[in-house]
């Protein structure tokens, strides 16, 4: 089993049980150092072993929200490629209505409606990729309130 965890900062979860930590950050002592902004390209994936249909789990805690907001459907469309049929991808952000969602390092902000679109309204914006929304947590509170997503992908 191939998980991967996007962004992962110092949350880096156990290569034991098949987690990959990726980071731009190389003080966060990622498994890999990789800035998400240039997405999943061959190379990349070739030279870590991160081959199509390969990934049954996906986390980005805290990272979207780092991100050229422009990306968020290619992302999702990089991912669904490189997943298997009924993954599980989990996206925690910030709550949009919480000054954390505002910080300056913070490139958007995403409400929940942001990640019901691509499975409601308009799933166009990254097809062929489908997904499910298994659970929406519009306003988890855990340290700070947090809007969670987990989508299962569809093949």
């Amino acid at each position: 089993m191939l998980k991967l965890n996007l962004g992962c900062g110092f949350d880096h979860q156990p290569q034991s049980e098949g987690w990959i930590n990726i980071d731009i950050d190389e003080n966060k002592t990622p498994d890999i150092i990789w800035d998400l902004n240039n997405l999943f390209p061959s190379t990349m994936r070739s030279k870590y072993n991160i081959l199509k249909n390969s990934v049954d789990e996906v986390l980005i805690k805290h990272c979207l929200e780092h991100l050229n907001p422009t990306l968020f459907y290619e992302l999702m469309k990089d991912l669904w490629k490189l997943c298997v049929n009924n993954a599980t991808i989990t996206i925690i952000v910030p709550h949009w209505q919480q000054e954390a969602a505002f910080e300056p390092d913070h490139k958007w902000v995403y409400p929940p409606r942001t990640f019901k679109m691509i499975v409601n309204e308009y799933p166009h914006l990254v097809a062929p990729a489908k997904f499910e929304i298994v659970e929406l947590v519009e306003k988890d509170e855990v340290k700070e309130p947090q809007t969670k997503c987990v989508y299962k992908v569809i093949k």
